[in-house]
């Protein structure tokens, strides 16, 4: 209880970082409580508070978590285009591989657009490979590249990311322990999908003798970025080391306490849709803009006044791409428009009556058209051209 009236103390300082700090932890703890009002409003309130604050490293260090935590959330409640626009401040000030990791992970559970999702990912992966990261966000990305692989069914492609993390896991001194029997569990459902009985049993004994061990390990791992923190707030911060002694404390009590919620609250928001009851506002909230939603509805039954329709939702973003090819076919054209609206793969063929691997066909030929990068993520270049 002593830390709680640390804490409380902490919230009531007249310092705006300090407030801001115990306001973001207090999110993740509401996060892992499934509790996401109080989520994102302890994330906005934080927000509010470390903009007052002066430039310095944990400003952005806090800064990247409120983004990262804000752009969850509104993942989770399927407001897509905010979701991304998190992101993306996120991407300004925070680590590159973590940024691509989640962007991977959007578009491989929520867009079900594995090519985006490949080319993310793959980017994460690459970086943690040539830094030899031993983070979070590495772990993450060779589980979410595991993913990737096990959705295509290259299974032994699976188990080497999958065997990646359980690595990464190990040289962490088990701080992220609790993520390991996933990954046992996930090489388990690999290898039953596979057909290799033996290796699923194998993977299955890995999985219930790591779920059995205790959870107390954790509460002596220091996170790595409260670490970073310690440093930086001895260098800079001297005359307020008690508090930095109390902020480590709560972090470490709430990273504890996270490391065992986290991974299942994924899941959960994998398998189970989000059951909201004011869903209907939110995405009302979410297409505010009449031209836009009816542009959507339009693409949806291939009608054919879409593309004006979506013209004058989008002023200019036509115009743009014809300065870029003039010759583009108005096929073409309705093509990129759905991909403006972050239509997924699956989506579009379904929409317009054709093969997935006609609009994975499409989206090549469009890419060799207006000269867009392999490792750019083609929704991101059609964000970005309006």
């Amino acid at each position: 209880m002593a830390l709680f009236k640390y804490a409380e103390k902490l919230k009531n300082s007249k310092s705006t970082i300090h407030k801001a700090l115990f306001y973001t932890e207090s999110s993740q703890l509401e996060s892992a409580l499934n509790r996401l009002d109080k989520y994102d409003e302890n994330n906005s309130i934080a927000l509010k508070c470390v903009k007052k604050s002066k430039e310095s490293w944990l400003k952005k260090h806090i800064l990247g978590r409120i983004y990262f935590r804000k752009g969850n959330f509104f993942l989770t409640t399927k407001q897509y285009d905010k979701t991304l626009q998190y992101y993306r401040e996120y991407k300004k000030i925070g680590k590159k591989e973590a940024y691509d990791n989640m962007i991977g992970y959007f578009y491989l559970y929520y867009r079900e657009d594995l090519d985006s999702a490949k080319v993310h990912l793959l980017k994460a992966v690459k970086r943690g490979d040539l830094q030899n990261e031993k983070d979070y966000y590495t772990l993450s990305a060779y589980a979410n590249m595991g993913e990737y692989y096990r959705k295509i069914q290259k299974y032994n492609e699976a188990e080497k990311m999958y065997l990646k993390a359980l690595e990464v896991d190990k040289r962490t001194k088990r701080t992220f322990e609790y993520y390991s029997k996933h990954l046992y569990n996930a090489l388990r459902s690999t290898y039953e999908e596979k057909g290799d009985k033996k290796k699923a049993y194998f993977y299955l004994k890995k999985f219930l003798a790591t779920q059995n061990k205790s959870n107390i390990s954790l509460l002596s791992a220091a996170n790595q970025d409260m670490d970073e923190f310690i440093l930086e707030a001895d260098k800079n911060a001297q005359k307020d080391r008690n508090n930095v002694f109390t902020l480590i404390l709560i972090g470490l009590t709430i990273s504890a306490f996270l490391g065992i919620y986290s991974w299942s609250v994924i899941n959960l928001l994998r398998q189970k849709k989000i059951k909201l009851k004011n869903e209907a506002e939110q995405l009302k909230e979410k297409m505010d803009n009449t031209g836009e939603e009816k542009s959507i509805e339009l693409a949806k039954i291939n009608d054919s006044s879409f593309l004006q329709v979506f013209r004058e939702a989008y002023p200019g973003f036509i115009e743009k791409l014809l300065t870029i090819d003039p010759n583009l076919e108005d096929s073409e054209l309705v093509f990129c428009a759905m991909l403006k609206l972050h239509f997924s793969s699956k989506e579009i063929a379904g929409y317009t009556s054709i093969q997935h691997r006609t609009v994975q066909q499409k989206k090549y030929r469009i890419r060799k058209k207006l000269n867009i990068p392999q490792d750019t993520d083609i929704y991101l270049f059609f964000d970005d051209l309006y």
